[in-house]
């Protein structure tokens, strides 16, 4: 597979690209939430078979401390910046016949939550929603689309100890008031 990969941490990106074997991938340093950075992705695209939105961050608070602010924060990365993409990819006709969309959701918000996690949670159903209603409407373009709900895995985004192997299956997901975090 030829992959196009492209992210906002040059360090991270770079640490993905010399993982890659063959040749022909391409890497853009853009920043999705900044639309002329997308409008630069998509004419420097050729024909793709496929595309997968797996960009996402965590604004942990309780509900009554969220503003604005951190809600737009959270939806321009979680939810804006991949939808707007997938359709100015779309629009530019960048899709090969039979192409698939994928969006990296996570069960936290379409099937569960925990305190703290409001905005996160409701950019990932917002996510999981609009999948689903793009799926239906693209069909008739032969394009897939999908949305895959990871469970809870320890990574930097969610740099926690309280995740077991228990929690990390839905939906046995400890709330944290439980673990004294909160």
């Amino acid at each position: 597979a030829k992959l196009i990969i492209t992210g906002r941490n040059i360090e991270r990106l770079d640490e993905t690209w010399e993982q890659l074997e063959g040749e022909g991938h391409l890497k853009i340093i853009a920043n999705l939430t900044i639309e002329n950075q997308q409008g630069d992705i998509v004419n420097s695209l050729p024909e793709i078979d496929g595309l997968v939105n797996s960009a996402g961050i965590l604004r942990s608070l309780p509900f009554h401390f969220i503003s604005k602010k951190d809600l737009l924060e959270v939806f321009d990365t979680n939810f804006f910046a991949p939808v707007l993409l997938s359709q100015r990819i779309i629009k530019a006709r960048k899709f090969k016949k039979g192409g698939s969309i994928v969006f990296i959701s996570s069960i936290e918000g379409p099937l569960i939550t925990h305190t703290g996690n409001s905005i996160y949670s409701a950019s990932k159903s917002a996510v999981s929603a609009m999948a689903k209603s793009m799926a239906i409407e693209l069909a008739s373009k032969s394009i897939r689309v999908n949305c895959v709900l990871p469970g809870m895995t320890e990574t930097p985004l969610i740099n926690i100890d309280f995740i077991t192997k228990d929690a990390s299956k839905p939906p046995a997901i400890k709330n944290l008031r439980d673990t004294g975090k909160v």
